[in-house]
């Protein structure tokens, strides 16, 4: 038995043109299935050409070795940090039912004196000192206290040999990170992280800065802003 009946690239049509490949779709037998609405097939069909300008697609970038080696990405730098934003978070759009004003355009941002491409925004600040950072996980089937939360192993926030509470730095959701970069962009040196669970059932957590830490981290993310976020 040959090969004839093997579909191969002689039999895959090719289309220069969306206009070509429209006209195509609608000469064909296909055509019912591209006409189903909320399909992939319909969606990328009936879709609007890009809205981008041949000026921007031919823009190139330059080194990027620091902040200011290529011009297009300062641009878009300056795009990114000064541009007014609102935040939609999921939790935020869900409650903004009941709180119209949680959606609200982003304010207490501090932006670091040493690497001004990084900022952070403090949950709160007690006497100019102190950082406030606040968590609240949500119960689960496996756990309803915060003792078997910090004792599940699984959170941020364990119990070290002497059973006191600590702040892993290697937590699955990275708040010992977010806390260290808070404190770098605030200028601050303490931390109580509040987990709070509602008013009979929350903790303090205590956090010194981290400064061997803090420079290994902005190092690595500063790199990783300059070569790979900004030329997007």
């Amino acid at each position: 038995m040959g090969n004839e009946n093997v579909p191969g690239l002689r039999d895959t049509p090719f289309y220069v043109s969306k206009e070509e490949f429209k006209e195509a779709v609608n000469a064909s037998p296909m055509l019912p299935l591209f006409e189903i609405k909320g399909t992939i097939m319909n969606k990328s069909f009936k879709s609007n050409p890009s809205v981008r300008t041949q000026e921007s697609i031919e823009q190139v970038h330059g080194e990027h070795n620091d902040l200011l080696s290529c011009a297009k990405c300062v641009d878009n730098r300056l795009k990114q940090h000064f541009s007014p934003k609102a935040y939609y978070g999921k939790t935020v759009v869900h409650r903004n039912i009941k709180n119209p004003n949680a959606c609200r355009p982003w304010k207490g941002i501090c932006v670091s004196q040493h690497e001004n491409w990084l900022s952070a925004s403090p949950d709160g600040i007690f006497d100019g000192q102190t950082l406030l950072e606040i968590k609240c996980p949500v119960p689960s089937s496996s756990w309803s206290t915060l003792d078997q939360l910090f004792e599940s192993g699984k959170y941020d926030v364990g119990k070290d040999e002497n059973g006191d509470l600590v702040v892993k730095e290697k937590g699955s959701r990275g708040i010992y990170l977010q806390v260290q970069l808070t404190m770098y962009c605030t200028g601050l040196k303490q931390c109580k992280l509040l987990v709070w669970l509602g008013v009979d059932e929350h903790k303090y957590i205590d956090i010194l800065y981290n400064e061997t830490y803090v420079n290994n981290q902005v190092t690595r993310l500063k790199t990783f802003y300059v070569k790979k976020l900004l030329p997007c």
